[in-house]
């Protein structure tokens, strides 16, 4: 679930570049926008039964209200991207809910950022059970509320040494059992290796402390090696080291990796990143390696009463071009996650991810997107009713300037997921939706 509200963001008009190939190219501006949204669509069979059952169509809408942007002050600032959902279902009223997803970061320390006091808050949507149709029944709300207070000293020229402690709230709105508070510390050494590289030595640890739970507590360490090499074009870098976490049962031991490298040239931006890290379903290890990471890994693990640490494997591709043709842009991402479980060895799984989108712009008044979607599921240790396929297309019809900042979009889809050992379900929706921007 998190996966498709990542990329599904996209403004029509705009360049159509993956969400990582677009950090890579861009520079946040200052200030802050908010606009609004409502959506309706008609959705044929809402509740994702198989297709020998009774299907149900309704009407779906979604109001929504989202600030982004950023504020900057010589000693306080402001990067934030929210949207308050109202979610509405005609058949299946169970449903209705009201969401704030989004993350913020506020930051207390002098623009040189020498020493800096951090405070963030993250709500975001995950999977109860991959397995399961992707309902609002099989979603959680995953809440971080953080504090991060850090310092660095440059000890000769070139050289940079930096500590933070920091502590970390987990909550869920329905895994109660994988609520957690977490307490971190780091000290990193980078030295300038030439006026384009830098080089490192990272180490970092924290105690995860479950809130509703007993005899569950977890300690986690990690040291790593760094290197960073920033081109004008291209960039790369890596970490390389070892990460261990440790329970009242278990010590699991891991070889830590990240690497990535970008490229950049005009309107053309492609990154490719490899992750390997240890982590647990309370999702504790998210965003501890570093204070900035080098890559952005979004953990998945499953949540439906499970207790448990895992090691996640992570292969991400992304590729995209804003002048494909003079009218014309196009992005593709690819994605292979891979879990392994400590004492739960059947929920160990594979996941393949494949998404292409194309946008034109036919005038200055008129744009079109299509996105197309693949994924490949499989529990790697379980012999029947193992996985799945899912294949899924969305068209937009979008008219920018129907009135002054406001947008009219036209909306169509359809998904459809095979299952290896049960009936397959396929659903089609066709919608409008109409946005606003405020200020």
């Amino acid at each position: 679930m998190q996966r498709y509200y990542s990329w599904a963001w996209l403004a029509l008009g705009g360049a159509a570049v993956s969400s990582s190939a677009w950090a890579q190219t861009q520079i946040d501006p200052v200030g802050l926008s908010v606009s609004g949204s409502i959506e309706v669509r008609n959705v044929e069979n809402a509740g994702l039964v198989p297709e020998s059952e009774d299907e149900v169509s309704e009407i779906q809408t979604i109001a929504s209200l989202r600030a982004e942007g950023q504020l900057q002050g010589s000693w306080a600032g402001l990067v934030t991207n929210y949207s308050i959902e109202d979610r509405r279902y005609s058949e299946f009223e169970e449903d209705d809910e009201r969401v704030i997803l989004g993350d913020s970061v506020l930051t207390f320390g002098p623009q040189r950022r020498n020493y800096y006091l951090e405070l963030s808050h993250s709500s975001r949507e995950v999977s109860l059970d991959p397995l399961s149709a992707d309902r609002p029944a099989n979603r959680d709300n995953r809440v971080f509320l953080s504090g991060v207070l850090y310092g660095s000293v440059t000890p000769g020229r070139g050289n940079a040494l930096g500590a933070w402690v920091g502590t970390t709230e987990i909550q869920f709105d329905e895994s109660k059992e994988n609520e957690a508070r977490r307490h971190n510390v780091g000290v990193s050494y980078e030295r300038d290796v030439s006026p384009l590289s830098k080089a490192g030595l990272s180490v970092t640890g924290y105690d995860l402390e479950y809130i509703n739970l007993d005899d569950s507590d977890l300690r986690y360490s990690r040291v790593a090696a760094t290197w960073r090499t920033e081109l004008r074009r291209l960039s790369y870098g890596m970490e390389v080291g070892s990460n261990r976490i440790e329970s009242d049962t278990d010590t699991v031991t891991s070889p830590s990796v990240a690497a990535d490298l970008a490229y950049a040239s005009g309107p053309q931006s492609m990154r490719v990143s490899y992750n390997q890290f240890l982590s647990d379903t309370s999702q504790g290890s998210q965003m501890s390696s570093e204070v900035s990471p080098i890559t952005d890994v979004e953990v998945d693990g499953r949540l439906a009463g499970v207790i448990d640490q895992f090691k996640l494997q992570q292969f991400a591709f992304s590729w995209g071009h804003s002048q494909i043709c003079s009218v014309c842009t196009a992005a593709l991402d690819l994605g292979v996650d891979e879990e392994s479980y400590v004492n739960y060895p059947e929920l160990d799984s594979r996941e393949l991810s494949v998404r292409l989108q194309f946008a034109y712009r036919a005038s200055s008044a008129v744009n079109l997107s299509v996105r197309g979607g693949y994924q490949d599921f499989e529990e790697l240790n379980v012999q029947a009713d193992g996985g799945y396929e899912q294949a899924s297309v969305d068209l937009t019809i979008s008219f920018p300037r129907l009135i002054r900042d406001g947008q009219l979009d036209l909306l169509a889809g359809q998904v459809r997921r095979s299952f290896e050992a049960r009936e397959s379900y396929e659903s089609t929706f066709a919608g409008v939706r109409f946005r606003y921007l405020f200020f």
